[in-house]
């Protein structure tokens, strides 16, 4: 019996540590990564502008230029930037519906060496935002209605918690052109 134990308890080990591992892998698979996280860039830039609608904060490539357009901009400090990083890629942010307008005013622009390397434009009115980088986080909650061929979703809005804390950005970084005029997605 004693050499039975000695034999199984070892293969019993191995295979508990294979299941382990893979339990493990399951769950970094669910993951979602944060594009924020492994972008390279030396400095972002936050901008108070009149989007207009569809008018994002870079246009082909280029800040958007046309006079009058931005009121303000700040540099955003490291925790500024963390924090920003962090709600963006949190897929808590997102969930929430939206309106058909996208009339941005809150504009993120990250550098690297004065060169664009990805930008953001967000309406809280409408409740979303577009993103030059794909970010996974703002899939996760997509309700598709209707058939496969039907293109239009709902529920990739912010939440009620990432509307609040996207507006204390703002607000602290004192943008006075901008400011959440419907409290309808906080309801």
């Amino acid at each position: 019996m004693r050499r039975l134990l000695n034999i199984l308890l070892p293969a019993a080990s191995v295979m508990f540590s294979c299941f382990q591992s893979f339990s493990q892998t399951s769950k970094q698979s669910k993951t979602i990564s944060n594009p924020f996280d492994s972008l390279n860039y030396d400095n972002v830039v936050a901008y108070d502008y009149n989007g207009s609608p569809e008018m994002q904060i870079v246009i082909n490539g280029q800040l958007l230029s046309l006079k009058g357009r931005i009121y303000k901009q700040k540099e955003l400090s490291t925790k500024q930037i963390r924090k920003l990083n962090k709600i963006l890629g949190d897929s808590n942010t997102y969930g929430g519906s939206t309106a058909a307008c996208f009339d941005p005013h809150f504009g993120v622009v990250y550098y690297k060496q004065i060169k664009i390397v990805r930008h953001i434009s967000i309406c809280l009115d409408c409740n979303y935002l577009m993103s030059s980088a794909k970010i996974p986080a703002s899939e996760t909650k997509k309700v598709f209605p209707g058939d496969d061929t039907d293109e239009f979703y709902f529920a990739q809005g912010f939440s009620k918690d990432a509307r609040l804390k996207i507006s204390r950005l703002v607000k602290a970084l004192q943008f006075s052109h901008w400011q959440l005029n419907s409290d309808l997605f906080d309801k």
